[in-house]
């Protein structure tokens, strides 16, 4: 049973460096163990190449089994296996490169982060003084009704107290008076006593209403 033709050329160049056995001269590329590679996992498997336990990566073993499931060794297994196995290399770097580029860009994505809560929260401050500069009309409204009812409570003090000082003087005026009445007629009676003490008879007075 033949491969698919586009794998021809690779067989014939493959056939070059095959063994007395039909084996491939030419290993399976693979990295390892102290490649430093932490996410390359190594399992321990039989290269039928050389008989001899290997360890390597988990996706070798896979593609040898892949291409040793129908039990045939002939001139076009090296290819295959290459092929499966650089497939699997190559899923692997993929994989790798992906995770390096998260943990790269973990800081970053932290940054970002930090980055967009600091943006809430200036856009949360941004609103509070909105909310303050728009009560500010409102407070501005209350302080001037408060100054009018403060202007109205003391006008309304200063018209009382010019009352009661117009009072006061009116009262004071009407007290003058009489005091001045009351000091003319202490002076008349003085003087009609005098007169009296003379040997004039006293004149007939008129009581006042104090006297009444």
């Amino acid at each position: 049973m033949r491969h698919h033709n586009k794998l021809e050329p690779r067989a014939k160049k493959a056939h070059k460096e095959l063994d007395d056995d039909g084996r491939s001269a030419f290993p399976i590329e693979m990295p390892s163990e102290d490649s430093g590679d932490s996410n390359v996992q190594f399992v321990e498997f039989r290269d039928y190449r050389t008989e001899k336990l290997l360890q390597a990566p988990s996706w070798v073993k896979e593609a040898e089994a892949l291409f040793l499931a129908d039990h045939r060794k002939d001139r076009y297994s090296a290819v295959v296996a290459k092929e499966l196995a650089g497939n699997f290399a190559d899923k692997m770097a993929s994989k790798q490169k992906i995770e390096n580029l998260e943990r790269k860009n973990r800081p970053l994505g932290t940054v970002i982060k930090n980055k967009k809560e600091e943006v809430t929260r200036l856009k949360n401050e941004k609103l509070a003084l909105q909310a303050q500069v728009d009560a500010i009309p409102a407070e501005y409204v209350r302080l001037e009704a408060r100054r009018e009812q403060v202007n109205h409570a003391a006008d309304a003090a200063r018209h009382e107290a010019t009352k009661v000082e117009e009072a006061a003087r009116d009262t004071l005026k009407h007290e003058n008076m009489r005091l001045s009445e009351d000091l003319a007629r202490i002076k008349r009676e003085r003087d009609d006593y005098e007169e009296w003490i003379k040997g004039a008879p006293l004149p007939k007075r008129v009581k006042t209403e104090d006297e009444s």
